[in-house]
């Protein structure tokens, strides 16, 4: 709130309570002795009433701002929850990566005729030699 707003807010309320005051002072200045003993009889049985309901509003309000700290609480976990899953999946994918490639098995049939082996094959230039290509 600003300051101004402030300040209509508490004159606002000062009001009210002038005019109740005098409105309540003027009804009691009025009224014969009967009528006095009957504003302090409903004021009386009134008071009980008011406590109670005073006591139904707080607690409902606690309730309510107890529950606005489990929906916080609540909204705050899932987040904590999703950055550990992100931090958790990101430390997973860092240790593959950091771990060295697995090594490929030998092959069983290493002395395999099928598939040249590099230690034996010679380049020829086919210019050098002389021999023509016909395509």
């Amino acid at each position: 709130m600003k300051k101004h707003e402030k300040v209509a807010y508490y004159f606002g309320i000062s009001i009210a309570l002038l005019i109740a005051i005098g409105l309540l002072y003027y009804l009691t200045g009025r009224t014969s002795p009967t009528g006095l003993r009957w504003w302090a009889t409903l004021a009386t049985l009134a008071l009980p009433l008011a406590v109670g309901a005073a006591w139904l509003l707080a607690t409902q309000s606690a309730r309510e701002h107890l529950a606005g700290f489990d929906r916080g609480l609540t909204g705050a976990e899932r987040s904590i929850t999703a950055v550990g899953r992100g931090l958790s999946a990101t430390a997973s994918m860092a240790r593959t990566a950091a771990r060295p490639a697995p090594r490929p098995p030998a092959l069983a049939g290493a002395d395999d005729d099928l598939l040249p082996r590099l230690d034996r094959m010679h380049i020829l230039d086919a210019l050098s030699s002389g021999d023509v290509i016909n395509v």
